[in-house]
């Protein structure tokens, strides 16, 4: 179902008829549903050991590419160590020559130009190499929780989902989300058209394991994102 399409049949399932709060669901569904896409990802990844060796292959790969640039393991400040790298003053003066190649002196900003993007570009990679590490330490620990680990990801994940979906819940409506209320057709609803395996208690079962979550916003003292709604 197209987001749009989603956010009018969830907004009919629970009697939303606010313009502005139905406008806010359909800008907020397409990244519920990109994230939800990447946890269902993570829970169908393959085996811990497998996912062990590809995230310690990245890390190697991007320790690799940032060596020659003075970025090290311990090193967190990108620009001050490319500012004292011999690599990266080579590589900006050769893309600032690309760039502009007909050109025999450039101009200052291009090498200027070529060191923010190579300072912008770094760290990605190291950002990427920190991703890595959690990624391959976390597969590290579930290779110890045996059989049915899978399961319990895919659980996990559902979870994650049905967090976010019910914090929209409140945004729109103003209300927490409660079993017995409206809130179980929007969960159902939501978490079936983003492809989780759903059975007919699960949404009850999510809405009691989550509604105390102290970081919800009705239990972090945040109100709703559409003033005009309330209990």
């Amino acid at each position: 179902m197209h987001d749009t399409d989603l956010a009018s049949t969830l907004a009919d399932a629970i009697g939303l008829e606010d313009g502005q709060a139905i406008e806010y669901l359909r800008a907020e569904l397409p990244g519920l549903r990109c994230q939800s896409d990447n946890l269902k990802t993570l829970g169908a990844a393959g085996s811990p050991s497998k996912r062990v060796a590809t995230f310690a292959s990245l890390e190697r790969a991007c320790a690799y590419i940032l060596r020659p640039f003075g970025v090290e393991e311990s090193d967190i400040d990108v620009d001050r160590a490319i500012a004292h790298s011999v690599t990266s003053s080579i590589w900006s003066f050769q893309v600032a020559q690309i760039v502009h190649p007909a050109r025999y002196h450039h101009a200052p900003q291009e090498d200027e130009q070529s060191t923010a993007k190579l300072g912008e570009w770094l760290r990605g990679v190291v950002a990427l190499r920190e991703a890595a590490r959690r990624a391959r330490r976390q597969a590290e620990d579930q290779k110890g929780e045996g059989r049915g680990g899978k399961r319990r990801e895919e659980e996990w994940g559902r979870k994650e989902a049905a967090w976010h979906l019910l914090r929209l819940y409140y945004e729109v409506t103003g209300r927490r989300p409660r079993v017995g209320g409206p809130a179980i057709r929007f969960l159902d609803a939501a978490l079936r058209d983003f492809g989780w395996p759903v059975k007919e208690t699960t949404a009850a079962n999510l809405i009691e394991s989550l509604k105390k979550d102290p970081d919800l916003p009705w239990n972090a003292g945040e109100g709703p994102k559409i003033k005009n709604n309330t209990d």
